[in-house]
């Protein structure tokens, strides 16, 4: 129903203007036009404008979001891989599950759609951790709701697992389009398997909302199975850099992230 009149694109594109640059560059025009007639308020609400996009392309408050507003995991210890390895040797079912980050529409130089450098990212750490395990993988992930008709990234997954890794995915995953419905559909075709747990692999900065839903959705099937994270890309701070408040592209990505996922948390996605 909600494809059906559009909401679903609709909510995808409302968080792009929410979110920087375009949030702040909104605001400033709107204060601009209700504002033309105060001058002394237009410079004032201009000069807010200013440092608000200044702050929000800084990896110190990037690195300040992060902490206040997602609560990032650690990194899986050491201990706890050695744990899995063994458990998993002993023949408990573990499954190793990446989920998908996006797919690009084209790659001209492999001629083929290709996965984002972000789900790349999270597929090495699947790979590699599913190697250290011996626990069997799976990625899930389909097309985007601003994008309808882009490439399903759990095949592309698949394909550069096996040709580029020689490692076959257990269960790929391509109909899922968020998070939500990534639990669904991952948890769905486990439940075949009688799976004892699962490594959730996704960046640190998703590992909250991505634990939230699919822990809902084990307990909305009645599988009682453990959902351990394994985030990647774990931030180790900024320290007290006097560069951290200088803006950068890692900056404003880092920010960027952190607002989306706080995003989604609020709005149960």
């Amino acid at each position: 129903m909600l494809e059906a009149i559009g909401l679903l694109q609709l909510k995808a594109l409302l968080s792009q203007l929410v979110l920087p640059p375009a949030g702040p560059l909104l605001l400033l025009v709107l204060g601009c036009l209700v504002l033309r007639r105060r001058h002394r308020l237009l410079q004032g609400w201009i000069a807010v404008c200013c440092v608000a996009t200044w702050l929000l392309g800084t990896a110190a408050v990037g690195e300040w979001l992060a902490q206040g507003l997602l609560q990032p995991n650690q990194a899986l210890p050491q201990q706890q891989l050695q744990r899995v390895r063994a458990e998993v040797a002993a023949g408990r079912k573990v499954a190793v599950i990446v989920l998908g980050a996006g797919a690009q529409h084209a790659s001209p130089e492999y001629g083929e759609p290709m996965l984002t450098a972000r789900s790349l990212e999270r597929l090495h750490f699947g790979l590699w951790l599913a190697r250290q395990t011996g626990a069997p993988l799976g990625y899930t992930g389909g097309a985007s709701h601003l994008q309808p008709g882009s490439p399903r990234e759990a095949t592309a997954a698949a394909r550069v697992a096996e040709r580029d890794h020689g490692l076959k995915l257990t269960w790929v995953e391509d109909t899922a389009r968020d998070t939500r419905e990534n639990a669904r559909a991952t948890l769905a075709l486990l439940r075949p398997w009688a799976a004892d747990e699962v490594l959730l692999v996704t960046h640190d900065w998703h590992m909250r909302r991505g634990l939230r839903a699919f822990n809902d959705e084990a307990a909305r099937l009645g599988m009682r199975i453990p959902i351990t994270a394994s985030p990647m890309a774990v931030s180790t701070g900024t320290g007290q850099s006097k560069m951290a408040w200088v803006p950068s592209a890692d900056g404003a990505v880092k920010v960027r992230n952190c607002l989306r996922e706080w995003l989604g948390l609020l709005m149960g996605s």
